[in-house]
């Protein structure tokens, strides 16, 4: 299995970049089946009924909440700040489920988006066959 792998540890003006910019630079991202496996998140404005009750059903499912990639990226526009995401995606999926080790999780799925704030870092790593 080939990776390949980018970690950011910067901001562009002044601040993390979004989950959104991150989805639109995805090529072919309907190949893939989605899962949201931690959501934790500032909303935009009048966004914060829909964000509460996603972050609840997110983090509190057994496995991880099935997406299609337009909703991800509707999701995206509803946030103000990421302060932890986690989202896999996968050709196959089989592997679309909450993993006990991390090191599993990256090589199992084609893409592993996770960011974290503090640091102003993300991780996106995707497989190339």
């Amino acid at each position: 299995m080939n990776t390949k792998g980018i970690r950011i540890l910067d901001v562009k003006n002044a601040k993390c970049i979004p989950l959104s910019e991150l989805l639109m630079n995805i090529p072919d991202p309907d190949q893939y089946k989605w899962l949201l496996l931690w959501f934790d998140v500032t909303p935009m404005k009048n966004e914060g009924l829909f964000i509460s009750e996603l972050i609840k059903k997110v983090n509190c499912s057994e496995q991880g909440i099935p997406c299609n990639f337009t909703s991800l990226v509707e999701i995206s526009e509803k946030i103000f700040q990421e302060i932890e995401v986690l989202i896999i995606g996968s050709k196959m999926e089989e592997n679309l489920h909450r993993y006990k080790e991390d090191q599993e999780m990256y090589e199992t799925c084609d893409i592993v988006i996770e960011m974290i704030d503090g640091g102003g870092s993300f991780f996106i790593q995707y497989r190339v066959d």
